[in-house]
């Protein structure tokens, strides 16, 4: 469980939650929306709005085109169905694209070393849900339907997707996150919907829920009750009223999913116990208001950096891991003219190279003993580095952590190099090194590496990572070469 630190408690207020807040309750008291309408306007402009406020990385642009567009989006309710409507609730999509984005950089951020964890799956699950949901709502204010289902199901999507696959994994992360629920069940409550939404997509008879699309209702059932139960003592960790306002939460959120196993198990066996209008006014406010609440809670006291900041770890105790050249995937050698042997200038340069002041920091950042010391690199330091790499504009870049030990610092008066070796905590294996020399009045920068990379995630997106590795290395010579 992860360690308990004292509670921040943050109470953001920004017209970004403000105004779609207000939009819901204005078309609320409009009268001219029904309620399976007026949920899914709940999950655009209540629900989507926590959960973008939830993880602190988000980009303040991208909540304020949630806040814009989803007011937008829902304004299609009030219109009869047809091209204009579908048009504007399409505004919905590009956010939705959007929050996918920021959630595929959260998540490669998040799984470089921590993939065993639930939250990490759990907040991908909350990227995805809302793409599905902003397509349900387009098509729904076109013709009433969503891929080939018929209303009160395809509005019915788009609430469902906002909320078990958006906003519930999300909330519940975050509070496992700061060891305030429990993370086993995370689990089942992550995957257990993504499920159900495969088994409902291949409904033979599409008001009716086949037994294997009942069962995944079960699993989810079953998850969000032994979460509840495992976290109901976990919650002691927040002050009162939140702590009892959590734990009843909690209940309820337990007792409403477990209503929607009752609803889909008996109309799946003929005999429906509940209709859509019960399951609208118990199931559906049920779920609502107890995923809000902690949602709410999770956003005061556990809101999380889902793209942290570059923290370079030099201190990380991993064994080295170089490999001779014949095996290495990638093997380069770069020579550049860095300019006339003035004086002073290849002392200037040799110290900048052994002091490692070498990629510019957008590039990469890292930490070391010897920065901190102010001293030149000795053999056996370490060095933290965290590769930066920007992968769409707009957005936080993705920080890839490295630790490597330095096997290679030496200068005398006609030479400088500075190299060092991966560990076993780098995405590859291999080693690196530079070399600056004086030929015939001019100073000449050499960099010589050798690379096989070994994450997975370097392995699968290969292409992209030998194009960034390629330009910082460009990039490096160049700041080098800046130093005087």
């Amino acid at each position: 469980m992860p360690t308990r630190t004292a509670l921040p408690c943050r109470v953001p207020s920004s017209w970004t939650q403000l105004l779609p807040a207000l939009a819901w309750a204005a078309l609320a008291a409009s009268g001219r929306v029904d309620g399976y309408g007026l949920s899914a306007a709940y999950a655009v402009l209540v629900a989507f709005p926590l959960l973008v406020h939830l993880d602190r990385s988000v980009p303040t642009w991208l909540r304020a085109l949630a806040a814009v567009f989803g007011s937008v989006a829902c304004a299609s309710l009030l219109l009869p169905r047809g091209p204009l409507a579908a048009g504007l609730g399409a505004a919905w999509i590009l956010v939705a694209l959007a929050h996918l984005l920021h959630g595929v950089i959260r998540f490669l951020s998040g799984s470089a070393f921590d993939s065993r964890r639930a939250w990490v799956w759990a907040e991908a699950a909350g990227a995805a849900g809302p793409v599905v949901a902003a397509i349900a709502l387009t098509t729904s204010r076109y013709d009433g339907t969503f891929a080939g289902f018929a209303e009160p199901l395809a509005t019915l999507t788009v609430t469902h997707f906002h909320f078990t696959f958006g906003l519930l994994p999300v909330a519940l992360a975050a509070l496992a996150r700061r060891g305030l629920a429990a993370e086993v069940p995370l689990w089942g409550v992550t995957f257990a919907p993504p499920l159900i939404g495969v088994f409902f997509a291949a409904r033979s008879t599409p008001a009716v829920p086949s037994p294997l699309e009942v069962a995944a209702i079960g699993l989810l059932a079953l998850s969000v009750l032994a979460w509840s139960l495992a976290s109901l003592p976990r919650l002691a960790g927040l002050p009162e009223p939140a702590r009892t306002v959590a734990r009843v939460a909690a209940i309820v959120l337990a007792a409403s999913v477990a209503m929607g196993l009752v609803f889909s198990g008996t109309l799946a066996a003929g005999a429906p116990a509940l209709d859509f209008g019960d399951m609208l006014r118990w199931h559906g406010i049920g779920n609502a208001v107890a995923m809000t609440v902690l949602g709410l809670v999770a956003l005061r006291y556990a809101s999380f950096d889902g793209v942290p900041a570059p923290a370079p770890c030099a201190n990380l105790v991993a064994p080295t891991r170089d490999i001779e050249e014949a095996r290495a995937l990638f093997v380069d050698t770069r020579v550049v003219d860095a300019g006339p042997d003035a004086p002073g200038r290849f002392e200037a340069l040799s110290d900048a190279l052994l002091r490692y002041h070498f990629y510019p920091p957008d590039v990469m950042v890292c930490a070391a003993a010897f920065k901190e010391e102010g001293r030149r690199a000795r053999l056996g330091d370490r060095v933290g580095m965290v590769l930066l790499v920007r992968l769409f504009p707009g957005f936080p870049a993705v920080g890839f952590p490295a630790t490597t030990e330095v096997n290679v610092a030496e200068a005398d008066a006609e030479h400088a190099a500075f190299g060092y070796v991966t560990t076993t905590a780098h995405y590859g294996a291999g080693a690196w090194r530079a070399t600056l020399s004086r030929h015939d009045g001019r100073l000449r920068i050499e960099l010589r590496s050798r690379m096989l990379p070994m994450h997975p995630l370097a392995l699968l997106g290969l292409p992209v990572y030998r194009m960034f590795q390629k330009r910082a290395h460009r990039a490096g010579l160049e700041q080098l070469g800046r130093v005087v």
